[in-house]
């Protein structure tokens, strides 16, 4: 009072907190009272603000820390930030295996920030999908903010992966021809094999036509 400079604090707004304000200071005794005639008038909105939420780069199998900061900066009960993640065609849920921390940071005697920090491994079940951060506040008032994750694949692990694939291609291709190969040296053998005569073969084989005449065309077979 000896500085002519008085305030109030309204943690927790709501509605039924609007209308107009009077000082009114009261002494010691009953009739020490007086009651300033300046008014204050105060008019709550429908909170538009929406929460900011900080997304770093993503990389599949990479750990991943992201921010939500809830609106406003006043003091007052801290707000309940949850965080909801959605696959294509899914319904909300959360991410499994996410740590969740909320922070409050006293930037003067009266304000604040309130942070929710969530951190999980990426992968790439991940991408495309929206992630959701909702703020409840005291008195069921909620806003929330969605966004989409992107996130970038290990291109050394899919490569990796690939020439994996590959050396068993390779693999298959050579066990092919040596099997191919063995099945026609196989086939070779046995036609060889089939081929050999036998003893009244080769005694044919050594009959040879001798011309003994101009007449007479004789087949002489030679000794063994």
């Amino acid at each position: 009072m000896t500085e002519k400079n008085c305030s109030m604090v309204i943690n927790d707004l709501q509605k039924s907190d609007s209308g107009s304000y009077q000082l009114r200071v009261v002494g010691k005794g009953a009739k020490e009272a007086f009651t300033y005639l300046a008014k204050a008038n105060l008019s709550l909105a429908d909170l538009n603000q929406k929460p900011s939420v900080m997304i770093p780069p993503l990389t599949e199998g990479q750990q991943a820390s992201l921010t939500c900061t809830a609106p406003g900066l006043c003091s007052g009960s801290p707000p309940k930030i949850t965080w909801m993640w959605r696959g294509e065609g899914e319904k909300d849920s959360y991410i499994i295996g996410n740590i969740t921390a909320l922070k409050t940071e006293n930037l003067t005697a009266f304000t604040k920030r309130h942070v929710s920090t969530l951190t999980f491994n990426s992968s790439a079940d991940h991408h495309n999908t929206s992630i959701t951060c909702k703020v409840n506040f005291t008195g069921g008032i909620t806003t929330e903010e969605t966004v989409t994750l992107n996130v970038n694949f290990n291109h050394v692990k899919h490569c990796a992966c690939g020439g994996g694939a590959l050396l068993w291609v390779v693999a298959g291709v050579s066990l092919s021809v040596h099997l191919f190969s063995m099945i026609y040296l196989y086939h070779i053998r046995n036609t060889r094999k089939k081929a050999e005569p036998t003893e009244d073969d080769q005694t044919y084989m050594c009959m040879q036509k001798t011309n003994a005449s101009a007449g007479y065309n004789v087949i002489v077979q030679q000794p063994h």
